[in-house]
């Protein structure tokens, strides 16, 4: 037997005659752009630093407030632009017409 979510929605599904995909994103933070006026910056890690110097980040990191946000705004524009949408009731959601 499967675990709650896929059973839930493979029936889900099977009563609306849609497929289900499921995928994990690997670093999914660190791919999300930070927005231009966001300036953050942080120390080098150690065997890194250099006297005077600091890293300024363009992208989120793990441990940011902001992060699981960026990463959700940058997954959903880039599946809208692939012909998705958001399932109003569900905006985790995202259903293509065939």
């Amino acid at each position: 037997m499967g675990s709650f979510d896929e059973v839930f929605w493979t029936k889900a599904a099977g009563k609306q005659v849609l497929g289900c995909k499921w995928m994990d994103a690997v670093n999914a933070f660190v791919h999300a752009p930070l927005d231009d006026e966001e300036v953050i910056f942080m120390r080098m890690p150690p065997g890194f630093q250099k006297r005077g110097k600091v890293l300024r980040l363009r992208k989120a990191l793990y441990g940011l407030r902001r992060s699981p946000l960026l990463w959700q705004q940058m997954l959903t524009s880039s599946l809208e632009e692939l012909g998705f949408r958001k399932v109003p009731q569900e905006p985790c959601v995202m259903v293509k017409e065939r």
